[in-house]
């Protein structure tokens, strides 16, 4: 390369000043963006343990609440074994059960609330 060829592609120091402050803008510029991401990604990490902290809180309740239903839905259960084993002692010690008829299937000696083919067959203890 020549001597000729080598100042034309070289910059005059006013260009290469020119360019120098525009990177320098630039990199301002870039750095006050990266500042507010930076904000911005600690405020959302606040926000995400706060709702995992709340979520937690509302896994608690929920586990609370569905224990709470199986223990109703076990006490349910239980009284409606305890009725029906009721109705059973009744309808083989007292003749008038005999004519009662069920107004879900027609059968004779129980009734609707009774009714095996509704609430199904009674396990005996």
């Amino acid at each position: 390369m020549s001597n000729i060829e080598s100042c034309e592609e070289e910059m005059t120091y006013d260009e290469l000043a020119i360019s120098y402050y525009d990177l320098i803008a630039k990199n301002s510029e870039l750095t006050q963006r990266v500042e507010e991401q930076v904000k911005e990604i600690a405020q959302l990490q606040d926000e995400r343990f706060d709702n995992l902290a709340h979520i937690s809180e509302l896994n608690d309740e929920l586990s609370k609440l569905n224990s709470q239903l199986g223990h109703m839905k076990e006490q349910t259960g239980m009284m409606i074994v305890d009725s029906m084993f009721k109705h059973l002692k009744e309808h083989h010690t007292n003749k008038k059960s005999n004519s009662w008829v069920c107004d879900h299937c027609k059968g004779k000696g129980h009734i609707r609330p009774y009714c095996f083919k509704l609430h199904g067959e009674v396990k005996q203890f």
